[in-house]
């Protein structure tokens, strides 16, 4: 999983997740974890003049990062366990699962991914990975 996630953002996964971003560098994503920015969710929260003193990009280069840094993926996953209070070891199990998607269109299909070094166009696509932590 993860590293179909690298092959498509073009990045290790040690790399700043910031570096999927227009426009951004290597140094610009160390300034930015030098302020405590790490994440893309990290910047979406900072205060407008905050984030354009940290960036010092043009309104244009904003306007891209904007776009880009809004349509990131926040991802909510809930489970129910059915007859959960019934379950015995090697049982056989039913899960539902939903996963919502925060900004999700219906309507409009699935999202396409930003992923400028990846050879054509990507779409979004999940995994659901189910065991028991402990085993």
């Amino acid at each position: 999983m993860e590293l179909s996630q690298m092959c498509v953002q073009g990045m290790w996964e040690r790399d700043s997740p910031l570096l999927q971003l227009p426009h951004f560098d290597r140094a610009l994503a160390t300034a930015a974890a030098a302020a405590g920015v790490e994440s893309v969710f990290d910047l979406m929260d900072m205060e407008d003049e905050d984030r354009q003193a940290l960036l010092q990009m043009s309104p244009a280069q904003l306007a891209d990062v904007a776009r880009v840094a809004n349509a990131y993926p926040n991802v909510d996953v809930a489970h129910q366990i059915e007859d959960a209070d019934e379950v015995s070891s090697g049982d056989t199990v039913t899960v539902h699962v939903q996963l919502s998607r925060e900004g999700e269109d219906e309507e409009a299909g699935v999202p396409r991914v930003h992923a400028p070094r990846y050879p054509k166009p990507k779409e979004e696509g999940w995994w659901l990975v189910i065991g028991d932590p402990k085993a």
